[in-house]
């Protein structure tokens, strides 16, 4: 393999691992609008605010879950959003720009998170 083709594959390695943070999308509800970036390493949708400094979505993301078990859902609930009850998190429904409902987990701090993100970490 040429040297110039190791070059550009650690260059590709490098720069991949920094775009950690994907896309923002503005989500907006009854009376709440939120920046909503998805993370690539956590899997979720977080709150702008966690790329610029530690929120508490980020912070239950990233250390061990704890053991937690729900109960069955009933009529059309989304079994994700059981977890946040669970958990004593609010739940917050808001839409995308293109009028997609989407549920998220709303932590002590204002930081929100995807409750199917929070799912499958509990659930790992």
């Amino acid at each position: 393999m040429s040297m110039s083709k190791i070059c550009t594959l650690i260059i590709f390695y490098f720069l991949s691992r920094l775009a950690v943070a994907g896309p923002c999308e503005p989500f907006s509800g009854y009376t709440i609008k939120e920046q909503l970036c998805w993370d690539d390493q956590l899997k979720s949708w977080l709150s702008e605010s966690c790329l610029k400094k530690k929120c508490e979505a980020r912070a239950f993301l990233e250390r061990p879950a704890p053991k937690v078990t729900t109960e069955a859902p009933v009529g059309g609930q989304n079994p994700a959003t059981l977890f946040c009850h669970t958990l004593k998190l609010p739940v917050v429904i808001l839409r995308d720009a293109r009028g997609n409902e989407q549920s998220f987990c709303t932590f002590k701090d204002g930081s929100l998170a995807d409750p199917n993100a929070i799912e499958r970490h509990i659930r790992k």
